[in-house]
Parts: structure tokens; sequence; C-alpha cells
């Protein structure tokens, strides 16, 4: 609902868009971006071509939080250990995120609906 109202009130040439680091099930995720996020990107990018404007979307993954952050005085240097530390705060689920990324981008990916797109992924960088 948030997209729809966006595109309505800025008509934006550029959509960077991310499904924020608050955990649903996959089924609930799926059902969200095929229900009411794909079509509003759809439209948004039809007005764009009927009004022939370049419009760009992009797609940025979730990048999860880690315990203990504020202790933390340097960038962690293995995606690989952080990995380990997030799978240690199950009450977030952020060690679901990764998979859900990468369900997110083969949906958007098989989308015949979508005419172009582009994916920032943060995650290997940010984590």
């Amino acid at each position: 609902q948030q997209v729809g109202r966006i595109i309505k009130e800025f008509h934006p040439d550029v959509m960077i868009l991310n499904r924020g680091a608050h955990y649903v099930s996959d089924e609930q995720l799926i059902q969200h971006l095929n229900s009411t996020v794909i079509p509003h990107i759809v439209n948004w990018q039809d007005e764009c071509v009927l009004e022939k404007k370049d419009c760009h979307f992009v797609w940025r993954s979730t990048v999860p939080g880690h315990p203990h952050c504020t202790q933390f005085t340097k960038p962690a240097e293995s995606v690989e250990e952080m990995e380990m530390m997030i799978a240690t705060s199950p009450q977030y689920n952020w060690d679901k995120f990764k998979g859900q990324n990468e369900l997110v981008m083969d949906l958007l990916s098989r989308s015949s609906l979508l005419t172009e797109f582009n994916i920032l992924d943060g995650y290997p960088i940010n984590i």
C-alpha cells in the first residue's frame, strides 16, 4: 500500500525497494509481493512507458542485524562468521534473511510482469 501511495504522490523515475527487516513467513512474503508489490511496480513501469520516461526499478536485498552490534569496533571480515553469530539469535529470524533474499530475487527474475529491474545485493558487504 505504501508503494502505491508513493508512486501516486511522487511519480518517481527511480524506485529502490526493500522488504524491510521485519520477518514474515516465506508464504506471507511471496503472497505480499505477488498481490501488492509486483502489481504496483508493473503499473508504474507501464505509466513510465506511456509517459516516455526512463524509469528504473531496483530491489535491494535485506541485511540482518547482529547481536551486540555496539560492541563491534571494526568491520567484520567473514560473512560465514557473522552468519554463525546471527544463527544464535533466533528471536529475530535474522538467519532466514539470506534465504528470503534469494527467494525474492528468484521470484522477481521469473516474473514475466516486470519489464526491467536491477538487484542491489547488499547482504555480503553489510552483514
